[in-house]
């Protein structure tokens, strides 16, 4: 069986299988663990042979959609929408007063070196680095998934922090991200080159919509965005042994 699971960037995912509809989007499994909000905290372990969600919403969507309550090695594969879920990091308040030591728009009264811009990047993600970590050690079949590039709609931008701040921050988090699964040969899947701007943002035409409630959403891709990245992950993943 083949799933791709992760956090609410995974919507688009499903989406996009819609509008491909063709016979390799067909086998995929696609389905959501869960709020991202619970990555920065120690969702998983390894208990026995297997790999098992800490959080109950994780785990009970595990059973629910994929019918198990482990993560094991077998023929299964697994894609895991994990990565570069950086909107943690640029959207905190601290970046209206803060900025990068160098580079355009970095005007402010207080400035950060680029080791502390590391650490605080890097202390988003030590969680799921370790999820990561667990299914290496258990040689279990996956590949890593990363979310959109950052919107220029987003609320922190509308409410002062400078968009150049925003693309720096997403970029520098984007490369640490890529360095380390590089490091551990594991595969990830970036979002296709032609929904990016020049300035490092989504392209508008990939926004998602309102929700149904008819409020803004300033984070998600649509289902055009979803159906590219679904397409680039069948074709990347195809010659790896992965799918």
């Amino acid at each position: 069986m083949k799933f791709i699971c992760g956090n609410s960037h995974t919507i688009a995912l499903s989406y996009g299988q819609r509008r491909l509809a063709n016979a390799d989007s067909a086998s995929l499994k696609i389905f959501p663990l869960g709020s991202g909000q619970y990555e920065t905290t120690p969702f998983s372990e390894v208990r026995g042979s297997g790999v098992v969600f800490l959080e109950p919403s994780y785990s009970d969507n595990l059973r629910r959609f994929a019918g198990t309550s482990e993560i094991r090695e077998s023929d299964d594969t697994w894609g895991f929408c994990l990565v570069n879920h950086n909107v943690r990091i640029y959207r905190h308040p601290m970046w209206k007063l803060y900025s990068p030591c160098f580079g355009p728009g970095f005007e402010s009264k207080f400035k950060l070196s680029n080791a502390a811009i590391d650490l605080i990047v890097d202390a988003d993600s030590m969680h799921i680095k370790s999820f990561l970590d667990q299914l290496l050690r258990l040689k279990i079949n996956f590949f890593a998934i990363s979310a959109p590039y950052p919107r220029e709609d987003h609320p922190c931008i509308l409410s002062g922090t400078k968009r150049e701040i925003v693309a720096h921050l997403d970029e520098v988090a984007r490369g640490r991200w890529s360095k380390w699964l590089s490091d551990r040969g594991i595969l990830c899947v970036d979002p296709p080159t032609e929904t990016r701007g020049s300035d490092g943002f989504l392209k508008s035409e990939f926004n998602a919509p309102h929700f149904p409630s008819g409020k803004i959403d300033p984070h998600h891709a649509n289902a055009e965005y979803g159906r590219m990245m679904l397409q680039k992950i069948i074709s990347v993943t195809s010659g790896t042994g992965s799918f």
